[in-house]
């Protein structure tokens, strides 16, 4: 089975810091743009591709109010894994 992942983040500079540090023997993951804060950021990210799981890593999440990504994979019926440390949100 081939896999294929993709990075998101919201400034591409910090991805380009992340590829120079790959050293794994898999090809260089993707970038996908990405503003959590920001409601058609993620749903172009979401919709770019038939994702087949979204791990949503970025923190810190206390007091997040809104887990946009979250509401959002779930409206598309994808499959969301978050690491949160939040407990109201989890």
């Amino acid at each position: 089975m081939e896999l294929e992942l993709s990075v998101g983040g919201r400034r591409r500079e910090n991805y380009e810091s992340f590829k120079e540090r790959w050293t794994e023997g898999a090809d260089v993951p993707n970038f996908v743009e990405i503003d959590h804060s920001n409601e058609a950021s993620i749903n172009r990210a979401l919709t770019m591709k038939p994702w087949n799981l979204i791990l949503h890593t970025a923190g810190p999440f206390q007091r997040v109010k809104e887990p946009r990504i979250l509401k959002e994979a779930l409206r598309l019926r994808l499959p969301y894994v978050d690491v949160c440390d939040d407990t109201d949100l989890c």
